[in-house]
C-alpha cells in the first residue's frame, strides 16, 4: 500500500495550535496513537532545525513563513509517506528560507523518499529533482533529466510556448 502525504500550497497549518499539536493532529489523522505517536513525534522533531525544536510549545502563527513551511513538511512526514507531494514550497519565502526548505526536501530525496515537487521556477525544480516534467495547458510538453545538457533549453522552450521537438505524446481520454 502506497502511503502519500501532501504539503499544500499555503501550508494549511493550524495557526493557533503549537508546533507539537500540529504534528500530533497529523498523526491522529493517519491513525497513529500511543507509543507509535510518541516515537514518530520524537523522530520528526529531530528532523526539525534546532530553532524549531526549541519552540515546540508556541503557536504556529509565531513562526516565519519559512519556518511554517518546514513545519508543514514535518507534519506530512508524521504519516511516514512513501510519496511526498510538495506544492510550491518556496511561495512567499525569503531567499535564505527558500534555500533551507529546498535543502530539507533534497535531504529527504537523498534518503530515498519519492517526492513530487510542484514548482513554477524551472531552475529550482532542475536543481532539486532527478526528473522534471514541464506541463503546458494541462499536458506534458517535455520531460527529462536536468543532467541532460539539452534538457534545460528544451524545457524552457516548452515552458514558454508548449512546443518541444521531442514532445511526449499525451494520451487523450
Amino acid at each position: 500500500d502506497l502511503r502519500t502525504a501532501l504539503v499544500p500550497e499555503g501550508r494549511a497549518l493550524f495557526k493557533t495550535l503549537s508546533l507539537r499539536e500540529n504534528l500530533e493532529v497529523a498523526a491522529y489523522a493517519a491513525g497513529i496513537r500511543g507509543a507509535e505517536l510518541r516515537a514518530r513525534l520524537a523522530e520528526t522533531t529531530q528532523w526539525l532545525p534546532p530553532r524549531l525544536r526549541e519552540r515546540m510549545g508556541i503557536p504556529a502563527a509565531g513562526l516565519s513563513g519559512g519556518e511554517q513551511q518546514v513545519l508543514a513538511i514535518a507534519r506530512a512526514l508524521m504519516a511516514q509517506p512513501d510519496l511526498l507531494i510538495v506544492d510550491e514550497p518556496a511561495l512567499g519565502l525569503s531567499p535564505a528560507m527558500t534555500d533551507e526548505v529546498y535543502a530539507r526536501i533534497g535531504r529527504l530525496a537523498r534518503e530515498g523518499m519519492t517526492i513530487v515537487l510542484l514548482e513554477q521556477s524551472l531552475g529550482r525544480a532542475a536543481s532539486a529533482c532527478h526528473e522534471v516534467v514541464v506541463l503546458h495547458e494541462g499536458g506534458i510538453a517535455v520531460r527529462g533529466e536536468p543532467a541532460d545538457p539539452t534538457f534545460l533549453t528544451r524545457a524552457e522552450q516548452a515552458y514558454f510556448d508548449g512546443e518541444d521537438d521531442a514532445a511526449v505524446p499525451v494520451p487523450q481520454g
